[in-house]
């Protein structure tokens, strides 16, 4: 799956139908590792991201403006129009004044930090983590100022105003203490959270949680048997609640009469402050507040405060496989999951997600070979021949003593199977069967096979395309490779720096090659089998100046058209080659207004439509997608007066949202965070029609100015 590198912006000209997404298909299986939420906003550390929502979860989008999009988020906080992100990775703080649209790193003094706790409050902000002391926040010198000593922090809690707990110490033992003027001076408890746990045996708790109602202090152990203690004279002396189950790691506070916990087996609610407590949903993960009574809990969303139906398994966009046609439906391996596409509802469901063991079923990858669907894990097959209703192991790779395939389909009246080793020193190999599948022989090169792109690791065969005449060709991750026998020998061409795209049309193969290490890009295509090369006509694609035309990307057989993808210079989308002219020309829909995305993976077009899969963005298509384009009904809900305006325009929406302003040639020329009633100011800008998009929704509304 090959992966282009793009700016942070990218902005087409709009004046027709555009490139939409398809709603996913989204990442429903990986760990939430933070969360902040209010209203219908949240950010959710995700899949090693931070990702977030403006619109009460209908998208996600990783943000990735200033900060790394894998960054592992641990801690989220957010006080006095400054967000807070403290990570696992990288420079280990991130803070945002534009509520996530950029980004600036104030690690500061927390480079060792992993971090564990972080609380917020009306002009102060915590972090503690491994072998960093609770810290508070230096605006004056962007740094982090230790309060307390204590090597690990195991919780911190903003409880009331000017009101902080602590509890930090190793990993075994840690000291509470609070603090009443925001964490100038702290007091110790008088005695730590302890209990009697038989016998007579009292024994002390490390405050895992810490949580305050009325005049009770609450907090969540590590004592499996007792995992909340409370008590009424600030720790002076403590209770054991009555609860089952271990190691609460975080209290809730929705009012004085209901309290949340999470426990190592679920969710658990108290409505008598803390004294006795019942297990509502057994699930796990950060838990926040939203939308009135939702809770968000991971990515998982319930009703009235947890206690409710599941509403919801958020998932944020994920990265596709080929996209596989089945039944009027487009299949896709996701992270895990085969996804589901139905192009006629616009809707991504979970197509298959378990093996015939009961477990996950782990794709990586899809392949439909005669009815027979193959799903590719890191390491094994799991193979289904009763459309994808169950899938079975199937022990196809240890045929040709690999550790992987890549690619599976019969080409030229034999059944090929490409297949590599994760060592890098392993050469992978292409395998050819005459049985249907029965055994199978390794086919020969005459030269070596290039270490995959950047010789970060093993080559590998990402498609294999028939040009007639019993010439096939091979993509690589790196280079390619062209057999005239029919695939019984092979000769390989480029190396570890050449990212090429290779595409059949009749008889003539088309080759993209960019060169990752110099950035010089060629399209050549063959008409002998690749005997020999003459450059393709960059006629039509757009182009700032210069030989290169840097701006396009990859080579697909679309439509029965040679197709290419152009990036940087307006307008943007997929371009057709008309060979007989040698001249290109953009298709029809497929314009593009993509912001701070990553990379092209694939193109594809089935049923009069064509499909981009986008590295953790998910899948966007040339078919009309209800709610896509300037909309009339979009325009209803959100009041923008006056318009035609001289320049300055007032929007109204329900609550706080992202606000962007584009010219027709795609430039922004306007963004910000409004509130629900502010002022857009266009004076700057030339009289003309804009464009403005309110949140992330895919309707826009018309602005003129005059």
């Amino acid at each position: 799956m090959k992966k282009i590198l793009l700016p942070a912006l990218m902005l087409p000209m709009i004046a027709a139908a555009q490139m939409t997404y398809t709603g996913g298909p989204n990442n429903l299986t990986s760990e939430c590792s933070a969360i902040w939420a209010s209203g219908d906003s949240a950010l959710m550390g995700y899949n090693d991201g931070l990702y977030r929502t403006l619109d009460g979860g209908q998208t996600w989008n990783n943000l990735t403006n200033g900060i790394p999009y894998n960054c592992d988020p641990r801690v989220i906080e957010y006080t006095d129009g400054k967000l807070f992100v403290a990570t696992n990775n990288n420079s280990r703080m991130y803070t945002s004044t534009d509520f996530g649209n950029s980004f600036i790193a104030e690690g500061g003094n927390l480079a060792l930090l992993s971090p564990t706790a972080g609380t917020s409050g009306p002009g102060i902000a915590m972090i503690g983590g491994t072998l960093v002391a609770p810290s508070i926040y230096n605006s004056s010198t962007s740094s982090w100022d230790a309060v307390v000593s204590g090597g690990l922090t195991h919780d911190i809690e903003y409880l009331a105003e000017d009101t902080i707990w602590v509890c930090s110490g190793s990993v075994s033992s840690g000291t509470t203490r609070y603090s009443h003027d925001n964490g100038q001076t702290w007091t110790d408890v008088v005695n730590e959270p302890n209990t009697d746990i038989g016998g007579g045996i009292m024994m002390n708790a490390l405050a895992k949680s810490i949580a305050k109602v009325g005049g009770r202090i609450i907090v969540g152990t590590n004592l499996n048997g007792f995992p909340i203690l409370y008590s009424d004279d600030y720790g002076t002396t403590w209770t054991a609640a009555t609860a089952s189950g271990y190691g609460c790691s975080q209290i809730l506070v929705v009012n004085d009469n209901l309290i949340l916990a999470l426990f190592g087996g679920g969710i658990q609610q108290s409505t008598d402050q803390g004294e006795t407590w019942t297990l509502v949903n057994a699930v796990s993960g950060p838990m926040a507040i939203w939308k009135g009574d939702k809770l968000l809990c991971g990515n998982y969303e319930f009703d009235n405060y947890g206690s409710g139906a599941l509403l919801k398994v958020h998932g944020v966009p994920g990265t596709a496989s080929n996209l596989v046609p089945h039944n009027g439906q487009l299949l896709s391996a996701v992270h895990g999951n085969i996804m589901a596409y139905n192009p006629t509802t616009a809707q991504w469901s979970v197509f298959q997600d378990t093996n015939s063991f009961g477990n996950p079923l782990g794709a990586k990858s899809l392949f439909i070979d005669n009815g027979t669907y193959y799903a590719v894990t890191d390491n094994d097959v799991f193979a289904s021949t009763d459309g994808g209703v169950t899938f079975q192991y199937y022990d196809l790779l240890s045929l040709v003593n690999q550790t992987k395939m890549t690619f599976l389909d019969e080409l030229a009246g034999k059944k090929f199977l490409a297949s590599v080793n994760s060592s890098a020193s392993q050469k992978p190999r292409i395998n050819y069967s005459t049985d249907g599948g029965v055994t199978y022989t390794n086919t020969t090169f005459s030269n070596n096979i290039s270490y995959g792109l950047y010789g970060a690791g093993a080559n590998f065969v990402e498609n294999i395309l028939d040009a007639g005449n019993n010439v096939l060709v091979a993509d690589f991750n790196a280079g390619y490779a062209i057999s005239s026998d029919g695939g019984l020998n092979w000769t390989f061409s480029g190396g570890t720096w050449d990212q090429s795209w290779m595409t059949v049309s009749g008889s003539t193969i088309y080759n993209q090659n960019t060169n990752v290490q110099n950035g010089t890009k060629t399209f050549k295509k063959s008409t002998d089998g690749g005997a020999t090369w003459q450059n393709v006509s960059m006629t039509g694609l757009p182009n700032s100046g210069g030989a290169n035309y840097n701006g396009f990307y990859g080579a697909a057989l679309l439509n029965g058209k040679v197709c290419t993808y152009n990036v940087f210079h307006a307008p943007r989308g997929i371009y057709e080659l008309n060979e007989s002219a040698g001249t290109w020309s953009l298709v029809a829909n497929t314009d593009c207004l993509f912001e701070d995305w990553d990379g092209v993976t694939e193109l594809s077009y089935h049923v009069g439509s064509y499909y981009a899969n986008w590295f953790l963005n998910g899948t966007y298509t040339s078919e009309s997608i209800p709610g896509a384009g300037i909309d009339d009904f979009f325009e209803a809900i959100i009041k923008v007066y006056p318009n035609p305006s001289s320049g300055v325009f007032r929007i109204e929406t329900e609550e706080p949202q992202m606000i962007r302003v584009y010219d027709l040639f795609g430039k922004m020329v306007y963004q910000n965070v409004e509130d629900e009633n502010e002022v857009i100011d266009l004076s700057a800008c030339p009289v003309g029609v804009y464009l403005l998009k309110v949140g992330n929704s895919s309707g826009m509304i018309k602005l003129i100015k005059y």
